[in-house]
């Protein structure tokens, strides 16, 4: 007579002409199957970026919001410059769109830059690259405007300033890390 096979023995193999079912392999390890994908902390270069952009954001929003405050210089202008006779609804209406697309121009950036450094931040260089052709295209704005105001200033030198830490040997490290980690997962 022949004992049947012990559903706990992993060592017992299927033998035809035992009763019970076949005995499989048991599962690997948690060390080999389901482990938790690595995870990287950024380095302080990369979180001193991330806050640089984040920074440089709020001051893009508060431009914007401080063209509301421009409204009657913007009118002013309009005013001394009128070769077409427009009329004074019209300066109004033109002044009150100005200062409307500053604002929704400010309010893209700010979310541009939001967006962006948080995937900065998880290690995608994509962002890095799109955040320093939005740091090169306000530089360029605020040089071509001939001077801005000192809020435009300080907010650009954040972006500068976050713009150089994103290219450091960690954050470059960090990035290429990153890359590897999802190619791997």
């Amino acid at each position: 007579m022949t004992t049947p096979s012990d559903p706990n023995d992993p060592n017992q193999g299927y033998q035809s002409g035992q009763s019970g079912l076949p005995q499989f392999p048991a599962a690997p390890p948690p060390s080999e199957y389901g482990q938790q994908p690595e995870t990287y902390t950024p380095p302080k270069e990369i979180v001193a970026s991330f806050w640089c952009y984040i920074g440089g954001a709020v001051v893009v929003l508060l431009g914007g919001l401080l063209a509301i405050g421009q409204k009657q210089a913007i009118l002013d202008a309009l005013r001394s410059s009128n070769t077409t006779n427009a009329t004074e609804a019209q300066l109004e209406a033109a002044a009150n769109l100005v200062v409307i697309i500053a604002i929704v121009i400010s309010v893209v950036l700010t979310g541009l830059y939001v967006l962006f450094a948080y995937k900065l931040r998880a290690g995608r260089n994509w962002a890095r690259v799109v955040l320093t052709v939005l740091a090169v295209l306000t530089l360029i704005n605020l040089v071509s405007t001939r001077g801005g105001s000192a809020i435009g200033y300080i907010g650009e030198l954040a972006v500068v300033v976050g713009c150089v830490l994103s290219y450091l040997p960690n954050s470059s490290g960090y990035f290429a890390a990153m890359k590897s980690a999802r190619f791997r997962g």
